[in-house]
């Protein structure tokens, strides 16, 4: 089963977006008051729009309505006001010369260039997902029949990640080692993925 997200999904969200890479959010997103990324998550879920607002955000949940993954997808022509709504919430969420300090960190970590291919980012929990029953759902999301092939991109933060997307038939293209890191997380590696899929339409 998916649906688009909604406030009231909120606890499931947050849980499964922070705990899908922790060390990559909490160096962007954490500070000395917040003492990690949960609070600016879940305001930004909240607020509804962006990266984590959940109007760009699906959930995938099983027969049995337990949540097991959020999916963010951002089409190419949408992809630069994402972004940009994502600053203004880091603005309006933090004092402004910490925003400065979280917002540089965030150009650091998310690509802001434009390309003909859609964005992807599937949080979910590795070790406690079923990745078979993860594999079927995404199937069921991602061809919703119109005839046109499409490429979806997406970046991942450590190795567990990268795998477990690879056996939901994700392909490594890029691998770069960073040395970002600081009193909060660290983001030791940067791995972006494709996939090709075919009959898709994102249902609005």
């Amino acid at each position: 089963m998916f649906k688009k997200a909604t406030p009231q999904d909120l606890s499931d969200a947050v849980r499964l977006l922070f705990f899908s890479a922790p060390d990559m959010l909490d160096y962007v997103f954490a500070d000395r008051k917040t003492g990690n990324a949960l609070a600016f998550l879940g305001y930004a879920f909240k607020n509804g729009k962006g990266l984590f607002g959940y109007k760009n955000q699906y959930i995938l949940s099983t027969s049995q309505e337990e949540t097991i993954a959020l999916h963010y997808l951002s089409p190419p022509e949408k992809r630069i006001q994402h972004h940009s709504d994502t600053l203004s919430q880091i603005f309006h969420f933090y004092s402004f010369f910490t925003a400065l300090k979280v917002a540089i960190r965030y150009f650091r970590v998310y690509s802001f260039q434009s390309s003909a291919t859609y964005f992807s980012s599937i949080a979910f929990i590795p070790f406690t997902t079923n990745l078979e029953e993860l594999k079927h759902l995404l199937y069921l999301f991602e061809h919703q029949v119109k005839a046109s092939p499409l490429t979806l991109k997406t970046v991942v933060f450590s190795s567990t990640r990268k795998n477990s997307l690879e056996q939901l038939g994700y392909h490594l293209i890029k691998r770069k080692s960073t040395k970002l890191k600081n009193n909060y997380g660290k983001v030791p590696h940067t791995y972006v993925l494709e996939k090709h899929i075919f009959n898709f339409e994102i249902q609005h």
